[in-house]
Protein backbone atom coordinates (compact mmCIF):
# COMPACT_ATOMS: atom_id res chain seq x y z
CA UNK A 1 0.00 0.00 0.00
CA UNK A 2 1.34 3.42 -0.95
CA UNK A 3 0.10 6.50 0.83
CA UNK A 4 0.44 9.88 -0.81
CA UNK A 5 0.94 13.01 1.25
CA UNK A 6 0.57 15.52 -1.56
CA UNK A 7 -2.17 17.33 0.34
CA UNK A 8 0.24 17.91 3.22
CA UNK A 9 3.04 19.48 1.23
CA UNK A 10 1.68 21.57 -1.61
CA UNK A 11 5.14 23.03 -2.27
CA UNK A 12 6.69 19.56 -2.68
CA UNK A 13 4.30 17.31 -4.63
CA UNK A 14 7.00 14.74 -5.46
CA UNK A 15 7.90 14.06 -1.81
CA UNK A 16 4.99 11.82 -0.92
CA UNK A 17 4.75 9.88 -4.17
CA UNK A 18 5.55 6.19 -4.24
CA UNK A 19 7.15 5.85 -0.83
CA UNK A 20 7.11 2.43 0.87
CA UNK A 21 5.21 2.02 4.15
CA UNK A 22 8.23 2.48 6.44
CA UNK A 23 8.99 5.80 4.82
CA UNK A 24 5.40 6.98 4.79
CA UNK A 25 4.98 6.19 8.48
CA UNK A 26 8.15 8.08 9.35
CA UNK A 27 7.16 10.92 7.04
CA UNK A 28 3.69 11.12 8.58
CA UNK A 29 5.26 11.35 12.04
CA UNK A 30 7.56 14.14 10.83
CA UNK A 31 4.59 16.02 9.45
CA UNK A 32 2.64 15.69 12.67
CA UNK A 33 5.55 16.94 14.75
CA UNK A 34 6.36 19.79 12.41
CA UNK A 35 2.85 21.16 12.63
CA UNK A 36 0.68 19.87 9.82
CA UNK A 37 -2.07 17.85 11.49
CA UNK A 38 -1.27 18.04 15.14
CA UNK A 39 -4.68 18.60 16.66
CA UNK A 40 -5.87 15.00 16.30
CA UNK A 41 -2.56 13.12 16.24
CA UNK A 42 -1.07 10.56 18.54
CA UNK A 43 2.23 11.49 20.17
CA UNK A 44 4.75 9.79 22.44
CA UNK A 45 3.86 10.03 26.11
CA UNK A 46 6.47 12.28 27.81
CA UNK A 47 6.36 10.19 31.00
CA UNK A 48 7.03 7.02 29.02
CA UNK A 49 9.84 8.76 27.10
CA UNK A 50 11.52 9.72 30.40
CA UNK A 51 11.14 6.17 31.74
CA UNK A 52 12.62 4.78 28.53
CA UNK A 53 15.58 7.17 28.78
CA UNK A 54 16.20 6.16 32.40
CA UNK A 55 15.86 2.47 31.50
CA UNK A 56 18.50 2.73 28.78
CA UNK A 57 20.82 4.63 31.12
CA UNK A 58 20.48 2.11 33.95
CA UNK A 59 20.84 -0.82 31.54
CA UNK A 60 24.08 0.68 30.21
CA UNK A 61 25.48 1.17 33.72
CA UNK A 62 24.46 -2.37 34.67
CA UNK A 63 26.18 -3.82 31.61
CA UNK A 64 29.41 -1.97 32.42
CA UNK A 65 29.37 -3.21 36.03
CA UNK A 66 28.73 -6.78 34.89
CA UNK A 67 31.64 -6.55 32.45
CA UNK A 68 33.94 -5.28 35.21
CA UNK A 69 32.78 -8.08 37.49
CA UNK A 70 33.45 -10.68 34.79
CA UNK A 71 36.94 -9.24 34.19
CA UNK A 72 37.72 -9.45 37.91
CA UNK A 73 36.42 -13.01 38.08
CA UNK A 74 38.52 -14.13 35.12
CA UNK A 75 41.73 -12.65 36.51
CA UNK A 76 41.98 -13.39 40.24
CA UNK A 77 44.85 -11.91 42.26
CA UNK A 78 47.59 -14.41 43.15
CA UNK A 79 49.03 -12.52 46.17
CA UNK A 80 47.41 -12.62 49.57
CA UNK A 81 47.92 -8.87 50.02
CA UNK A 82 46.08 -7.96 46.85
CA UNK A 83 43.56 -10.77 47.31
CA UNK A 84 41.72 -8.74 49.99
CA UNK A 85 41.43 -5.70 47.71
CA UNK A 86 40.29 -7.93 44.86
CA UNK A 87 37.54 -9.51 46.98
CA UNK A 88 36.45 -6.10 48.26
CA UNK A 89 36.14 -4.74 44.70
CA UNK A 90 34.14 -7.81 43.65
CA UNK A 91 31.80 -7.39 46.64
CA UNK A 92 31.25 -3.70 45.80
CA UNK A 93 30.49 -4.58 42.19
CA UNK A 94 28.01 -7.25 43.27
CA UNK A 95 26.20 -4.66 45.42
CA UNK A 96 26.11 -2.14 42.57
CA UNK A 97 24.85 -4.80 40.14
CA UNK A 98 22.06 -5.78 42.52
CA UNK A 99 21.04 -2.12 42.97
CA UNK A 100 20.96 -1.53 39.22
CA UNK A 101 18.98 -4.74 38.63
CA UNK A 102 16.42 -3.66 41.24
CA UNK A 103 16.18 -0.17 39.72
CA UNK A 104 15.81 -1.66 36.23
CA UNK A 105 13.01 -3.94 37.43
CA UNK A 106 11.20 -0.93 38.98
CA UNK A 107 11.54 1.08 35.79
CA UNK A 108 10.30 -1.86 33.70
CA UNK A 109 7.25 -2.20 35.92
CA UNK A 110 6.46 1.54 35.68
CA UNK A 111 6.98 1.62 31.91
CA UNK A 112 4.59 -1.31 31.41
CA UNK A 113 1.94 0.55 33.41
CA UNK A 114 2.48 3.80 31.48
CA UNK A 115 0.99 4.05 27.97
CA UNK A 116 3.66 4.75 25.37
CA UNK A 117 1.46 6.99 23.20
CA UNK A 118 -1.21 9.58 23.98
CA UNK A 119 -3.74 11.43 21.91
CA UNK A 120 -2.82 15.08 21.48
CA UNK A 121 -5.84 16.13 23.56
CA UNK A 122 -4.68 13.97 26.49
CA UNK A 123 -1.23 15.58 26.61
CA UNK A 124 -0.57 17.81 29.62
CA UNK A 125 -0.59 21.49 28.65
CA UNK A 126 3.00 21.91 29.85
CA UNK A 127 4.15 19.25 27.38
CA UNK A 128 2.29 20.52 24.31
CA UNK A 129 4.27 22.42 21.74
CA UNK A 130 3.19 25.17 19.38
CA UNK A 131 2.78 24.92 15.64
CA UNK A 132 5.48 26.48 13.54
CA UNK A 133 5.02 29.80 11.83
CA UNK A 134 4.50 29.48 8.04
CA UNK A 135 7.99 30.77 7.22
CA UNK A 136 9.59 28.29 9.59
CA UNK A 137 7.36 25.56 8.23
CA UNK A 138 8.72 26.24 4.75
CA UNK A 139 12.25 25.85 6.10
CA UNK A 140 11.33 22.51 7.69
CA UNK A 141 9.71 21.40 4.43
CA UNK A 142 12.84 22.31 2.49
CA UNK A 143 15.07 20.37 4.88
CA UNK A 144 12.78 17.33 4.64
CA UNK A 145 12.80 17.54 0.86
CA UNK A 146 16.61 17.72 0.75
CA UNK A 147 16.90 14.79 3.18
CA UNK A 148 14.51 12.70 1.09
CA UNK A 149 16.35 13.48 -2.14
CA UNK A 150 19.70 12.68 -0.54
CA UNK A 151 18.37 9.38 0.79
CA UNK A 152 16.91 8.34 -2.54
CA UNK A 153 20.14 9.30 -4.32
CA UNK A 154 22.08 7.01 -1.96
CA UNK A 155 19.69 4.08 -2.43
Amino acid sequence: MVVKFNHLLPAMPELGMGLPNAYTDAYENLCSVSGYHLTNGIVVNPKWRELDRRKRSVKSKLTHRQARFAALTLHPEPDETTQVKWEKRKAELVEEIEQFEKELADIDKKSKETPDHLAWDEMPETEKFQRLAPSRQQLVDTVKMIAYRAETALA
